[in-house]
């Protein structure tokens, strides 16, 4: 409203008429804004420019703000956006953060513009994460990683994905957790497939049983399928230099994926560890042999260890999305980090992939302590006040537009009254002599009545009372189809 008053003074001012106040007063506890102009005789094309004034500046600054909204500037504080760039594969994990615009799994593919903290951050106490990998930001109590996942820890790795991000690609962490989360089940297990295993003894693997590989299915040779936490493994299919497998089909077996996924990272860091076929063991009292230990299709053994290992790797049947399992290497904040621990630790999440996207927001700033400074602080700024942004353009921009509108109606009292009023003077034959009229400021002009100092004709007279006939007409006709409009909407959402 203010726009759309400063409008009128505006083109009044460049009508050389001069403004007498301008402010506010409260109608129905609604404020209006006002413009009180000298009186002062104006052509009727000057009378058009004036009450037209208000209404183009409204759509100018509906404009304005709606190019606002969409130029991502709601996106700008405290944020840099970065270049466009590829992104690496995900289904390679010795990536160092490029690739072609193809990859094998369909994922490596044109990046989409990502945004990297700004240096600012620094000096409030952040560290940027970008050369570790991502900091979690928020899980969701609803999230089965709620307790487990410690807010202000570093994701460093998922799968066999590693998140540190390229000095060329900063927001590649980003993409690669977006993409790698948001992939189906079909083509995760195509890439389950494709990647490699993890060794374990024969005759323990064939011990194992298979019943929770069939709870999908109606296959009479598994027993009694019930619910387990084990995860149904098979073995791998060994592979021929042309591409051909060789060997029999793979076998079925139900594994616990926690102690095969973490033997080996334990052992290396000098933890206790359990080996199933061992028992527990430490480097101290051997290393419990290559269980645990990736492969392709062969399983290294290492000197004096002379089992006989089975490469195995996760199956999933089609329409499986809650049997998938996402390991998570996590770097624990520094308020929660034990020096004489391992540097990481590896969580399996069995579930949908998309629910982790769902339920944990992550960034690459990472406070230095657990008070200060707070860390909701970047993800509230980066998520929450570009939002704010967004939307208050948008509020802006819609109600400039309104108000445009609105006053563009012939109703009397409103500038498309004016201008109507004006429109009728052009159409209608004016007596001679009738060439100016007394401005008697601008309420007066839009109640489309003009000053009562000019002496009127019996032709003048009858020419204004068929001009304020049809005004009267056209505006009480707008009204009542404004009226019956906002009933029918009413209407409408009440019967909906």
């Amino acid at each position: 409203a203010a726009i759309h008053e400063a409008g009128h003074a505006v083109s009044a001012a460049l009508e050389s008429i001069p403004t007498l106040s301008v402010g506010f007063h409260l109608y129905l506890a609604i404020p209006a804004f006002f413009v009180s102009l000298r009186d002062f005789s104006l052509p009727t094309a000057a009378r058009v420019r004036i009450a037209s004034a208000g209404p183009w500046h409204n759509i100018c600054t509906w404009i304005i703000f709606a190019l606002l909204g969409f130029s991502g500037i709601s996106r700008i504080p405290l944020l840099t956006p970065t270049s466009s760039a590829s992104i690496p594969s995900v289904d390679d994990p010795s990536s160092d953060g490029t690739c072609s615009s193809s990859g094998s799994s369909g994922i490596c593919s044109a990046s989409t513009r990502g945004y990297t903290p700004f240096s600012a951050w620094s000096y409030l106490g952040y560290v940027n994460t970008q050369a570790r990998g991502l900091v979690v930001n928020d899980v969701s109590p609803e999230s089965p990683l709620y307790g487990h996942l410690h807010v202000g820890s570093v994701i460093v790795q998922i799968d066999d994905q590693r998140l540190a991000a390229a000095k060329q690609i900063p927001s590649a962490a980003m993409d690669i957790w977006s993409a790698y989360l948001s992939i189906a089940v079909t083509e995760a297990s195509k890439m389950h497939s494709e990647a490699e295993g993890w060794c374990v003894p024969d005759h323990w693997f064939d011990s194992q049983k298979d019943t929770c590989c069939y709870r999908n299915t109606t296959d009479t040779s598994a027993s009694n399928a019930v619910p387990s936490s084990n995860s149904c493994f098979k073995s791998r299919i060994m592979t021929t230099t042309n591409g051909s497998s060789e060997g029999s089909p793979p076998k079925l077996r139900c594994l616990d994926p926690v102690g095969l996924f973490t033997y080996q990272h334990r052992i290396a860091y000098g933890e206790k560890a359990v080996n199933p076929v061992a028992g527990p063991s430490s480097p101290d009292t051997g290393t419990g042999g290559a269980y645990g230990s990736r492969c392709h299709d062969d399983c290294s053994r290492s000197a004096g260890d002379s089992g006989s290992y089975t490469c195995v790797q996760l199956h999933l049947n089609r329409g499986e999305d809650d049997q998938r399992l996402t390991r998570l290497e996590i770097e624990a904040p520094p308020w929660l980090h034990e020096h004489s621990g391992p540097p990481t630790r590896i969580i399996i999440y069995k579930g949908p992939t998309s629910e982790i996207l769902d339920h944990v927001s992550v960034g690459f700033l990472q406070p230095r302590t657990s008070i200060f400074p707070p860390m909701f602080l970047p993800h509230f700024i980066q998520s929450t006040v570009p939002a704010i942004i967004f939307l208050l353009c948008e509020y802006i921009g819609r109600m400039s537009l309104s108000l445009a509108i609105f006053n563009l109606l012939p109703i009397r009292g409103l500038d498309g009254g004016v201008i109507f009023s004006c429109i009728l003077q052009w159409l209608l034959s004016k007596p001679r002599g009738r060439r100016r009229e007394e401005f008697d400021g601008l309420e007066l002009l839009e109640r489309g009545e003009s000053s009562q100092g000019l002496r009127r004709g019996p032709s003048s007279r009858g020419y204004e009372r068929s001009r304020e006939k049809i005004e009267r007409v056209v505006s009480m006709t707008t009204i009542i189809m404004g009226a019956l409009v906002v009933i029918a909407t009413v209407w409408a959402d009440i019967v909906s």
